[in-house]
């Protein structure tokens, strides 16, 4: 059976996990560590969730946090990427060997080029992931550059399987930043500074994990000869959700 959950009631779904034996969870990586977060804040014994297997994707996650999953859920944690632009989840996925990502090769042609050349690149190097779809058939693609940075492995794995092995994705060439499985592009931060009266195009980007859950701060300056001088100017910026701090330029 599969249970569609939502993630923002996540006292539900750890009902729904203990009332029919959950056995394998998927999402993303940050719902992941928020419902592992969870299960250590309510002292949840993990004896109690029947979980073995959790799929993980949408986001960039890394191998500590994979550990820390593993070790508060009592599963094995695994990979997965996919793009709905080629047809969502399912593109490519681990196994149990965790030895790179098998790609589905009966749906995709796989390539990884240069992303400044469009250049084939060797296996083993780092490189844009392209795509073209081989059973789609409302929107078949071809060629479809990823934008995502990685590799490729060729050979039998250890789980006896040949299909060709992506490593994790490592960075995107365009400068998207992935926030709980969302997309955040340069451009959306930009329109939304420009809505700032004073403040500068230059931005700068600060992603943090709290409890498991993702946030994101733009820390932007105002342009010379600007002035928030008068706590009406402080109190409508922070009425749509602008924090102002004051910094000594000379500091």
């Amino acid at each position: 059976s599969v249970i569609p959950t939502v993630a923002g009631g996540i006292g539900q779904q750890l009902a729904i996990m203990q009332d029919f034996n959950t056995t394998v969870i998927t999402g993303s990586a940050g719902d992941a560590a928020f419902l592992a977060e969870t299960v250590r804040d309510r002292q949840l014994d993990r004896r109690r969730l029947s979980l073995r297997v959790g799929l993980f994707g949408s986001e960039p996650w890394s191998e500590t946090l994979r550990a820390r999953t593993e070790e508060a859920l009592g599963i094995i944690a695994l990979d997965a990427y996919g793009l709905s632009e080629v047809g969502g989840p399912g593109v490519a996925a681990e196994c149990m060997a965790k030895a790179g990502l098998h790609l589905a090769e009966d749906h995709f042609l796989v390539e990884i080029v240069d992303p400044e050349t469009g250049d084939p690149v060797p296996d083993g190097e780092t490189g844009e992931l392209v795509l073209t779809t081989l059973t789609k058939e409302a929107l078949p693609l071809l060629r479809f550059r990823t934008r995502d940075l990685t590799s490729l492995q060729r050979g039998r794995c250890a789980c006896g399987r040949t299909l060709a092995r992506m490593a994790r994705v490592g960075g995107r060439t365009d400068g998207v930043v992935l926030v709980q499985g969302g997309k955040l592009h340069p451009g959306q931060i930009r329109q939304l500074l420009h809505e700032v009266e004073g403040a500068e195009p230059n931005f700068r980007v600060v992603l943090e994990r709290k409890s498991g859950r993702e946030e994101v701060e733009i820390v932007a300056e105002l342009s010379p000869g600007q002035a928030i001088d008068s706590p009406g100017k402080v109190l409508a910026l922070e009425q749509r959700g602008v924090t102002v701090t004051c910094y000594d330029r000379d500091g």
